[in-house]
């Protein structure tokens, strides 16, 4: 079954990305750690030191850099995002507090430019409702990227009206993005409140199925 049909994207910036202007001003408000705090997801999630994360549509590094800082220099944060101006921002943000295991990279809509099975978490944040579609080639790439039993964490708004965030007719709630995901080859783990406006969801890559023989 294929997932429903995206709708249309609600701010401006979603096809070329934020600018960096519209991003410190949307995105980089005060206050925001009170109603999605990064740190208590990575601590319900358990990400471990020396784990390979990957942050798509990571913005200004909002999740990405406390992620950087639980798993050590030995683990390794992947920050992707489409636009070149936050990638650029957030490497040298991330240079400046001595976190060299966070990369920002610029991926596409349809592409993330990483190699297959190379992370054991990935994480999208009040992206999921966006790039929904016929086929939904992000979540293929989604997939491709997280390893088996790999875990892919999915942060969105609660579909219900607030003062924030995305218009009520475009958000999923938590059963609508779990029918979404989980026909590329996820197993829902957990749903859980993240803070008073947002929920959170775990997901555990499976491995395909090999064909039998004979």
């Amino acid at each position: 079954m294929n997932p429903p049909a995206a709708p249309r994207p609600h701010h401006p910036h979603r096809e070329g990305g934020w600018t960096l202007e519209a991003a410190l001003a949307r995105l980089g408000r005060r206050g925001r750690a009170s109603r999605e705090d990064p740190r208590a997801l990575w601590s319900h999630v358990g990400l471990p030191r020396g784990a390979v994360v990957v942050d798509v549509g990571c913005g200004l590094g909002f999740y990405a850099i406390p992620a950087a800082r639980r798993v050590g220099p030995k683990g390794r944060v992947w920050a992707l995002d489409i636009s070149g101006e936050l990638v650029d921002w957030l490497d040298r943000r991330a240079r400046s507090l001595g976190l060299d295991q966070l990369t920002a990279r610029r991926s596409t809509p349809r592409r993330l430019p990483l190699s297959t099975g190379s992370a054991d978490y990935l994480l999208v944040a009040n992206l999921l409702h966006g790039i929904l579609g016929p086929d939904s080639p992000m979540l293929r790439e989604i997939a491709r990227l997280l390893r088996p039993g790999g875990q892919f964490i999915n942060v969105d708004w609660i579909r219900r009206r607030t003062e924030e965030g995305p218009p009520f007719s475009i958000r999923l709630s938590p059963t609508a993005a779990r029918r979404a995901v989980t026909p590329f080859g996820f197993v829902h783990r957990e749903t859980w409140a993240h803070g008073p406006t947002h929920y959170a969801q775990r997901f555990e890559r499976v491995a395909p199925r090999r064909p039998q023989r004979g």
